[in-house]
């Protein structure tokens, strides 16, 4: 778990298991996308500023296409990413990859 960097961040579920600093960015894309999970360095210790987010969404839960919702994010977050979908996943990984995305990802939404 680590410290939440700003008070009004204590709204979005789960967001003090992302690093602190990733947290503003997820706080941007759940202002475009309205339930994300969040996987990779981005929910560990050894994230730094270079380091980019790993996002995977579910269809059912964006209402918008891959390329709309890539667009969304360019638009509002300022650091690399990588956009998965869990449908994508499912179909074209190993068990041992999907246990390394979707069981440890963290799902991030506004309560």
């Amino acid at each position: 778990m680590f410290n939440v960097v700003e008070k009004e961040l204590n709204s979005i579920h789960n967001i003090n298991r992302i690093h602190p600093r990733k947290q503003r960015t997820v706080r941007n894309i759940l202002k475009e996308i309205p339930r994300i999970k969040v996987f990779g360095s981005a929910i560990r210790w050894d994230c730094s500023e270079t380091s980019d987010i790993d996002i995977l969404l579910n269809k059912d839960n964006v209402g918008c296409s891959k390329k709309e919702a890539y667009k969304k994010l360019e638009r509002c977050i300022d650091t690399d990413f990588d956009l998965l979908w869990e449908d994508e996943i499912k179909d074209n990984m190993t068990d041992n990859q999907k246990e390394n995305i979707i069981d440890r990802s963290v799902e991030l939404y506004e309560e």
